[in-house]
């Protein structure tokens, strides 16, 4: 049987910022990891929203799923 699962998944901000922020603010929670290869946790959004803006090469990717946001903030060894 096919898996669909990641079909309802919308990408909304690639390597962002200031929009990544804007995206997130008004979440409680969202799921959050530092570095592609780590599992993804649940954090309280004004936890990590100094986290997104001090990543001043790389931003963060946010993607929405089952109406939970996904942030990804890539480190210097994801990128090579």
């Amino acid at each position: 049987m096919k898996d669909d699962r990641r079909a309802a998944v919308i990408y909304i901000v690639k390597l962002g910022r200031e929009k990544a922020v804007e995206v997130i603010k008004d979440a409680e929670y969202v799921m959050f990891r530092r570095g592609v290869w780590n599992p993804y946790e649940k954090r309280k959004t004004s936890e990590i929203i100094p986290t997104i803006l001090d990543t001043r090469l790389y931003g963060a990717d946010v993607s929405l799923e089952n109406g939970v946001f996904y942030v990804s903030c890539p480190v210097s060894s994801d990128m090579w």
